[in-house]
């Protein structure tokens, strides 16, 4: 039987999202207001809008008085990337991605972003997941972060240098740390591996799509939760796209701190970085991490993303010098622009499936 919405929205009070509100450097979630607690959805917080000011028209002089100026020469384009190419066509991209796409044709982000001078991308056979992350759809140059309601996110978008190509869906659900387990879904998805598709329910125990397919739903029983026969037989994409959403609204940043860890000498695309939920009022984050470049010194940067509260887009970072490439210095913490708190390398996982 399907879980009724209003059960999954009040189940999301503890899903530990990702919202914060500056100045705190992590802040009370939306749903922890009285209008959550009885199940019911709250306003999302608003974004910034952008200042007008009043601007005069420029004269516009006689033409002859014009000095001649010559053409400025075109930009010039990013010199290409051996380990960006060669990226799927068409037909192959739409198995890999079979989302709907809002983008007109398929570009990959990585043909965007070359390795750093001195830098080169870490190895990535075609099938392995670094390859499908390197080679996820990006919308166009210039597109601005959306929130799942459609809404220009203008804070976002100013730290962003590329936004991905996937749909949020109309439910405030897909947040930081269940777009980073979208993706892990996404991609065992399209190597015709779904069985292997596996999140922790809450924290505790593994609740995989192939216990969906059966009809099996955790259930507190004597204390302890176990996977009870509740529904009928399911299969297909449409019932994984139900799956996901019930993991969106029961498990989160609090329940993903038992994955593998990993350090800066092991970091490889696909591991993220997480900040659990300390409590509801009080609420975590967690970024992945799409691409990585070494170079001859062992130095390591890395291309980082994120979906985030209100659910909206996944958008790649802007690095400080204003690449999409973050410096990661295994010697010190790790801090990105949208979120104030440091990360220690303790907090680097890796999904055990």
């Amino acid at each position: 039987m399907r879980t009724p919405v209003g059960l999954i929205l009040a189940a999301m009070v503890l899903s530990g999202a990702c919202q914060k509100t500056p100045p705190a450097r992590q802040n009370l979630s939306h749903e922890s207001t009285a209008g959550s607690a009885a199940g019911m959805p709250v306003t999302p917080p608003s974004e910034p809008t952008s200042k007008k000011t009043t601007v005069t028209p420029p004269v516009t002089p006689v033409a002859s008085a014009l000095p001649v100026v010559p053409p400025s020469p075109p930009p010039t384009a990013p010199a290409t990337d051996p380990a960006c190419v060669p990226a799927p066509d068409g037909a192959t991209s739409a198995k890999m991605y079979p989302w709907p796409r809002r983008a007109a044709a398929y570009e990959s982000w990585c043909a965007r972003f070359p390795a750093p001078a001195g830098y080169a991308r870490q190895p990535a056979a075609v099938g392995t997941y670094a390859h499908w992350l390197r080679h996820l759809p990006a919308l166009p140059v210039g597109t601005s972060v959306k929130d799942y309601q459609g809404n220009t996110l203008f804070s976002a978008t100013v730290m962003t240098v590329s936004v991905i190509d996937l749909d949020v869906g109309k439910e405030d659900l897909q947040q930081c740390m269940d777009t980073i387990m979208r993706l892990r879904g996404e991609y065992h998805w399209s190597t015709g591996a779904a069985d292997r598709v596996k999140f922790r329910y809450a924290g505790g125990l593994y609740f995989g799509f192939s216990d969906w397919q059966q009809g099996l739903r955790p259930e507190k029983v004597g204390g302890r939760t176990r996977l009870m026969p509740k529904a009928g037989a399911s299969s297909g994409r449409k019932s994984f796209q139900k799956y996901l959403r019930f993991m969106y609204a029961m498990t989160g940043t609090a329940h993903n701190t038992q994955e593998l860890p990993e350090t800066a000498a092991t970091i490889q695309p696909g591991d993220f970085f997480i900040e659990p939920s300390p409590s509801v009022q009080v609420l975590g984050h967690a970024l992945i991490v799409l691409d990585v470049a070494v170079n001859a010194k062992g130095q390591i940067k890395a291309v980082i993303a994120q979906g985030y509260t209100p659910a909206r887009d996944l958008h790649l970072l802007k690095a400080p010098d204003g690449s999409a490439w973050f410096t990661l210095d295994p010697s010190a913490p790790v801090t990105f622009p949208s979120w104030g708190n440091p990360f220690a390398w303790t907090q680097l996982m890796r999904f055990r499936n």
